[in-house]
């Protein structure tokens, strides 16, 4: 017997919960973890797709509790997989992952929840708190909104670790900051502070950390005063480059083919 999916749930993980027609799905625990484990994976993804069944529901907002994103949590996953200490200090032959699958597999699930969020035919909105490692600023800009903290901040640390942007990030930020610009954050990392960010148009709004998720909500809930059929008409339009980033997605599989784990 096919299990019945049920949205509302909470574990330390992961919480899951409707406010009217808002879906909020909140991530608390081993994002990067979380992404190597195929039927934690595949249950998560069957999500989207029942809220798009759900008539009720117009938006969905996912949002991080602080630190999960941040850069100790991604030292802490490259350690492993890596089998060796994840540092600026030990970058010689660090992309031989030791377990190379789980590399692939962060890398392909990223890919494949880009590609979610992007043909998502209702409001999709990212609510970003504390350090937002590549992997999830990139993950983030495939949402329709990004709300953040005061002090949220994008972290381009994949070049700390001689690592490629995953995420889609290198398609997406040529599409927001200036070509010159994104090639010199891609290419020596850095650094993007929320009221930065908000300049260069990469996220939304700025709201205060004590009510947050509150916040979020209430945006999301004028937000879906849309007429959902604009909605799911508008956003195959904006996002009609859909064919280009597949493209970008082998390119991204074969660089991790040749310069990938050892197998």
């Amino acid at each position: 017997m096919t299990k019945k999916l049920t949205f509302e749930y909470e574990d330390g993980e992961v919480m899951r919960y409707i406010r009217e027609n808002v879906a909020v799905i909140k991530l608390k625990g081993n994002v990067f973890g979380g992404m190597t484990d195929l039927e934690t994976v595949e249950e998560n993804f069957s999500y989207y797709d029942l809220l798009e069944e759900d008539a009720n529901v117009n938006a969905l907002v996912v949002v991080n509790e602080h630190g999960i994103f941040g850069e100790e949590a991604y030292r802490e996953f490259l350690t492993e997989i890596a089998g060796k200490e994840a540092s600026p200090d030990h970058l010689q032959n660090f992309l031989e992952f030791d377990k190379w699958i789980f590399r692939a597999r962060e890398i392909r699930v990223l890919q494949r929840l880009v590609m979610k969020m992007l043909n998502f035919r209702k409001i999709c909105i990212s609510g970003l708190q504390g350090t937002v490692v590549t992997p999830f600023f990139g993950l983030s800009l495939a949402a329709d909104f990004r709300f953040a903290t005061e002090d949220m901040r994008f972290s381009l640390s994949h070049a700390n670790y001689g690592l490629h942007p995953s995420g889609a990030l290198a398609f997406f930020l040529p599409r927001y900051l200036p070509q010159s610009l994104a090639v010199k954050l891609l290419l020596e990392g850095g650094e993007i502070l929320a009221e930065q960010a908000l300049e260069l148009g990469l996220i939304t709004a700025i709201f205060p950390r004590k009510d947050f998720e509150t916040r979020c909500i209430e945006e999301a809930q004028k937000l879906c005063a849309v007429n959902p059929q604009v909605v799911s008409m508008t956003k195959p339009l904006l996002y009609h480059f859909k064919t280009e980033l597949q493209e970008y997605f082998i390119t991204e599989a074969n660089l991790f083919e040749l310069k990938g784990g050892k197998r």
